[in-house]
């Protein structure tokens, strides 16, 4: 049971996120497109441990605006921000807000709806975390290629690089990742996509002092999941596969249904798995 406290506070949360956006929004003579969305999120390893798994529920609320200009037929150039919020029930420490804002290059190769598009961007953001030593700033750029095959079909393949500088190294990461996905849309209301990615880089998870070769070690504890559980960083690799199942509720709106499933292996072949599944409500505007 969600207890009112809980939902007054992200309530309160969610109405700073909204105000202050459409508040930017109002003041500039720009077209805008902007994105709300509201979703509830099962994990069944909040602290990505090889044993021992945690699980826990929680809401996410976020805010994106952004605008193109056009530079000539082919390019455009955009930029725009994000606001977004997030809620767990039972670990609260997992709670973190983010102030962003990027820049974009947009390309697209020839006429029609056929034509590939390229996307580039950039961007930065300011993580605020309920354990001050997550707190830091990101660092973001991508590369995405886009192509319409049919009515029907639209396939992407991006690639990223994302940096965090936090306030203590073992919350800092560095990774690479490249996601391919497809789409299809079933019918005018109902769409299906696939994703799968790949990541490589570093891997935040969570360890007890109690396990070899912990024992008799001293650990800095981050209090998130309490007893003697601490953050634990390693390199290694990711590999995620998901689905999603959209309806459209009207022209601008619409709810997701989303299932992800990860595994990461470390460099010294120890392996985490998580599953996750959400429901999403967007808008449009």
């Amino acid at each position: 049971m969600l207890n009112p406290r809980w939902c007054g506070w992200f309530l309160i949360r969610l109405r700073a996120i909204l105000g202050s956006s459409l508040l930017a929004l109002s003041t500039n003579g720009f077209a805008w497109s902007s994105t709300f969305s509201i979703a509830a999120r099962y994990d069944d390893n909040a602290n990505l441990a090889t044993q021992e798994e945690i699980s826990d529920m929680g809401l996410n609320a976020g805010y994106g605006f952004e605008t193109l200009q056009g530079i000539n037929r082919d390019w455009q150039l955009g930029y725009g921000g994000n606001l977004s919020t997030s809620r767990w029930i039972d670990h609260t420490g997992l709670n973190l807000t983010e102030l962003g804002a990027h820049a974009s290059l947009h390309r697209k190769f020839g006429l029609g709806p056929y034509a590939p598009r390229l996307k580039l961007q950039a961007g930065v953001a300011r993580q605020f975390a309920k354990v001050s030593e997550w707190s830091g700033t990101w660092l973001r750029s991508e590369v995405v290629l886009q192509k319409r095959f049919g009515p029907q079909w639209q396939a992407s393949l991006a690639g990223a690089y994302h940096q965090l500088f936090a306030g203590r190294a073992v919350f800092s990461t560095i990774n690479r990742e490249i996601t391919a996905r497809l789409d299809h849309d079933l019918s005018a209301r109902w769409s299906v996509s696939t994703s799968a990615g790949y990541r490589r880089g570093d891997q935040l998870s969570w360890c007890r002092n109690s396990w070899p070769p912990f024992i008799g070690t001293n650990q800095w504890r981050d209090g998130i999941f309490g007893d003697d559980w601490f953050p634990y960083q390693r390199t290694g690799r990711t590999f995620t596969a998901g689905v999603s199942l959209s309806r459209a509720l009207g022209s601008d709106t619409s709810l997701t249904f989303v299932g992800e499933r990860m595994e990461a292996r470390t460099v010294e072949d120890k392996r985490y798995h998580r599953q996750t599944c959400s429901v999403q409500f967007i808008h449009r505007f």
